[in-house]
């Protein structure tokens, strides 16, 4: 019975530092609005490429 508990202290142990990890990679809206912002205004195209590889598109612009 240790055993198992300890098997599902671990599994959720390495559940939650995946979504943590997970959440840190995932740029904030203000980060990938200044991504689009200097890629349409500036031409900034490693802006562009960062907003892409960042999959920055899953948010909603006003522009």
């Amino acid at each position: 019975m240790l055993k198992f508990k300890k098997a599902i202290a671990v599994v959720l142990f390495g559940i939650g530092a995946g979504a943590s990890m997970t959440a840190m990679a995932i740029p904030s809206y203000e980060t990938c609005y200044g991504y689009r912002e200097a890629c349409v205004f500036n031409g900034d195209e490693e802006a562009c490429a960062l907003f892409d590889a960042s999959r920055c598109n899953r948010y909603v612009y006003p522009f």
